[in-house]
Order: C-alpha cells, then structure tokens, then sequence
C-alpha cells in the first residue's frame, strides 16, 4: 500500500539537508503516465564553490508510483506517490527503526512495508538550521549503516565539481540520497565533505511542486572551506628571540558544523621550524575547545580526548625547514562543539640551530578532510662578530672576552646565544682571532676583554657596546683612549663587526685602538681607527 503524499525535494531554507516541504494538491490536475514516471530523464545539479573538485555518489530509495499533474501549470507537479526500491528497503527500515521506530511501525507506511513513502510524508522539520530535525537523523543514521555503505560502494551514479557545479544526469526518477565520496583535500580546493543530501528529481519530466513552486533536483551544497588557523607566539622581543628562550604557542581555529555526523574529528599539525625543539608532547601541548560564548575554559580537554604523535614516535620533536618534522594532535570526536572555537597551547625552546629565521607552521584537518593552508609565525634571531688583530690588521690568537646583555646575563658560547649567570669566556684561538656571537634577540650587549693575547700589552683592554634593533640594525659604541667613538648603521657597510688592536710590549712607540664593528646577519659592519702617535679618527665602511 502507498500513499499519495507531496514533497519538495530541496527547499531553499534546507538546501544542505535536501528537506521536503509539504504543500496541496489542487483540484484541477491530470495523472501523470506511468511510462513518465519511469522515464531516465532525471536531473540532480548540485551547486556551490564546495562541489569544485569534489566526487558525489547517488543511491535511489524511493520511485514515483503516481503523480498529479498541474493543468494550469506546464512544469508544476501538485502531488506524487512514493514507493520505495527494493534493494534500500532493509537499510531504510533499519535506520528508521534506530530514530523513530515507534512512530514508523504505527503509521500505514510502516504497516505497508513503505519506509521511503514514510520519510516523505513524515521527515519535514529540517528546514532551517541547525538542521537538526527528525531528517537530519535518519539521513545520518542511514550513511552510518554498513548496508548503506555497500550500496553507496555498488552505484555506478556519480557527480565530479566543476566551475560551482556538479551534475547527475540521466537518471531513473525518484527519491535519492546524494552522499560525498571524495578522498582529502588541500590547499584551494579544501572544502569539507558535504553531509548526505535527500534529493528528489522532477516527477515525469516537471521540475516545480507544489503551491509555492519549489524546483526539484537542485541542490545548494553549503560543504564549508577548511580555513587556515591562525598562529601567535608569546616569550619574544618585538618578533626576535634567543637561543635558550622558551616560546608559547598557540594555534587557533574553528570547529566547523557537525550535524550530519554521529562522530567528527579535528586534528592540528603542527610543523617547528629548525631552531625549536618541542619537549613532551603529550604532556606539553594542551588543546581547548571554547564555549558558545567563544569564551575559552581554564581547563583543557582531558587526556582521553585528545591523542598526540611525531614525526619519529617519539615525544620529542627538533624542527626543521623542510616539512620533514612535525606533530599531530587529534581530538577524537568534536561533534559535540559544533562551531565552536578551538586551539592547542604548548611551549618550545629556540635552540642552537637558529640562525636568522626561526618559523613555526600549522595546520588543521576536520574529520579527516585534508590538512589547510598553514598558518605561520616567523621570528627573527641576530648576532655580531668583531676580530682581534695587530697594529699591522694581523689577527691575533689567544684573546678573551665576556659577553653580558643588558640585564646582566652572560652570553653561552656553548649554547650560540643562550643566557647563563655565570661567566663564560670567548676564545680567539679555536677562530683565528675572530668571535662570532649569533642567536642573539634584540637588545644591548656588552664585550668585555678579559685576556690579551701572548705578547702584548694587557693595560689597557677593549670594552665596548653592541646594539641591535629589532629590524637586525648594528650599531655600537666604545670609550677608547680618544673618548667616546660610535657607529651607527648607515656607516656598516663591510663584513666584520670589531677589530681590537694593541701594539706589542716590547719596541712599542705607543698604545694604539683600532675597532672595527659591522652587523653579522644583518650583513653589515664598520671600521673605526684610533692610534696613540696620531690624532687623525678615521670610521671607513
């Protein structure tokens, strides 16, 4: 047994559940022909910039059995009958059973063995979001279904995006449910899968139902983009960093809309860049999901939601440039904070592998979509060098000095950059007399010689000031024996940073300073002469 019920394939309001809407029949109508009903000349278009490059599948699950026809109207169906296809009824049944078995079996589709007739005349409160109707659960009970699955797997009846479009042509009128059957995406193309559609084509060749005119077989697919997270670093000077510092991250993004989905994941990757180092990732990295006033909560999710990976399984990761090392973490079901916001926390150490640049990339995949575009942050880290030479610009072994920043740290030697409270001396011999100090923030250092090299003299040793501003400009100041000498960073042109020159002991006409001072990875440096026996400064570049 079936009855005669109208539908409306897709309304406007419910074009990403595929609802029906119901209206009434007129009384001025002819019965369409059976050889109509059963014609191949259905259409289902799906339109959207999400459909671009996606893969869609249909499964027919009802037929018209009987339809009136508008006379006042030539494209305008007033009622159709629908029956339902043998090879969906089980499945149909089953998940009607799991969402509304009570009211199924009491009602004459139900009695009648009818479940698509049923879905049709019954399932019409999923017009509006948040699509969360008696439609929208059967729809998503039904894809979970295995049976369904298979049938999904067997359709020959597919659909790939183009310029906004996706069009199934051909088919045998009916009822379908249009389910999303591409593989992850990225990069442009990475909209999210469309949850599965209830589509009805035209009946006998027309394409309006109903009082109001409704078009059947069209479908506004509203799939969402996955948009790139956003990345922002606390710990840092104006955008620089040393080596030693610790950095916290945290990467942000948006849960998109679950309905449709009985489960639904969301995964960050997270790629450090070469000069961090990510210790303990499974205790380190935290992840929040804010509630629907966007307000985050002071607790983070609980370790059982959330599970967590290397690049080297390992909990552990040191970066590097070349995408090579990375780490997930992934909160296993979010389909209970749909729309919500979310974000990971954690910390990392710059290390001594960094050198200019340190960058940090993320990324996020929903329920498996495909990972973003990333979102990126970039630091910057500086240095300087000077050289030890002779009154001839011979370099000198065997200097030592200490290098203190404005707070008073010294500067670790071992670790390029690192702070230390206690002194550690740079050594002219393992360098040839020439000291490089990089992984260095934004600041005022202060060199201080602490030993002169075999030979000369020791009483007066060199003492100047380095500053780097946070766009990497050198300059520097020094109190010689001439007074207060400095260079600014329109003067550092050449490569070295500091020259400190003493006469030898012995035949000795004099003390004479030389300094030169130029910006390492700024890729500048400055020259300034001062001599005992002369009263002629010279700062060349």
């Amino acid at each position: 047994m079936t009855i005669k019920q109208l539908f409306a394939g897709v309304a406007a309001a419910a074009t990403l559940l595929g609802g029906f809407a119901l209206g009434a029949a007129t009384a001025n109508a002819a019965e369409a022909s059976a050889d109509a009903l059963a014609a191949s000349d259905g259409v289902i278009t799906l339109s959207g910039e999400g459909v671009n490059e996606r893969s869609f599948k249909a499964v027919r699950i009802g037929s018209y059995v009987s339809a009136s026809l508008s006379d006042k109207q030539a494209n305008l169906v007033n009622s159709v009958e629908v029956g339902t296809v043998d090879d969906a009824k089980g499945v149909l049944e089953t998940a009607l059973n799991a969402v509304d078995k009570d009211a199924y079996e009491a009602s004459v589709y139900g009695k009648a063995g009818n479940p698509a007739g049923y879905v049709a005349a019954n399932m019409n409160d999923s017009n509006a979001e948040p699509w969360d109707g008696a439609l929208r659960k059967f729809v998503t009970r039904l894809a979970a279904e295995d049976a369904f699955k298979t049938l999904v797997e067997k359709s020959t009846l597919t659909a790939t995006g183009k310029d906004g479009t996706a069009k199934f042509e051909k088919l045998p009128e009916g009822l379908y449910v249009v389910v999303d059957a591409t593989e992850g995406q990225s990069g442009d193309a990475n909209y999210g899968p469309s949850i599965p559609m209830v589509v009805a084509t035209a009946v006998a060749g027309r394409s309006l139902l109903g009082l109001d005119g409704q078009k059947l077989g069209e479908v506004d697919v509203k799939n969402q983009p996955n948009q790139a997270p956003t990345k922002t670093v606390t710990g840092d000077t104006e955008g620089t960093v040393n080596v030693g510092d610790q950095l916290t991250y945290t990467v942000k993004g948006e849960i998109p809309s679950t309905v449709g989905h009985d489960k639904f994941s969301y995964q960050f990757k997270d790629y450090p860049g070469k000069g961090l180092t990510v210790e303990d990732i499974s205790t380190n990295v935290k992840v929040y999901v804010a509630g629907k006033d966007g307000t985050y909560p002071a607790d983070p999710l609980s370790a059982d939601e959330v599970e967590t990976g290397s690049w080297n399984d390992v909990d552990r990761v040191v970066g590097s440039d070349d995408g090579s090392r990375y780490f997930t973490v992934t909160v296993s079901d979010v389909s209970a904070y749909s729309n919500r916001k979310i974000k990971m926390v954690y910390t990392a150490t710059v290390n001594q592998d960094a050198v200019d640049t340190v960058s940090n990339k993320a990324t996020v995949s929903p329920n498996g979509q495909g990972e973003s575009k990333p979102g990126e942050k970039k630091l910057k880290t500086y240095g300087f060098q000077f050289t030890k030479t002779d009154a001839d610009g011979n370099n000198l072994k065997g200097a030592e000095f200490t290098i203190t920043n404005q707070d008073g740290k010294y500067i670790s030697q071992q670790e390029r950059g690192g702070l230390s409270d206690d002194a550690e001396y740079w050594n002219a011999d393992q360098t040839n007399g020439v000291f490089t100090v990089t992984g260095l923030k934004a600041g005022t250092y202060t060199v201080t010689e602490t030993k002169t090299p075999e030979g000369f003299m020791t009483a007066v040793k060199a003492k100047f000031t380095v500053t780097i501003d946070k766009d990497g400009n050198v300059s520097y100041q020094e109190n010689g024996m001439f007074g207060l000498v400095s260079g600014d960073a329109s003067a550092i042109k050449v490569k070295n940073v500091k020259n400190v020159t003493e006469l030898p002991k012995t035949g000795a006409a004099g003390i004479a300073l030389f300094v030169v001072l130029a910006g390492l990875l700024a890729g500048a440096a400055a020259t300034v002469f001062a001599k005992s026996r002369a009263t002629k400064r010279a700062l060349e570049a």
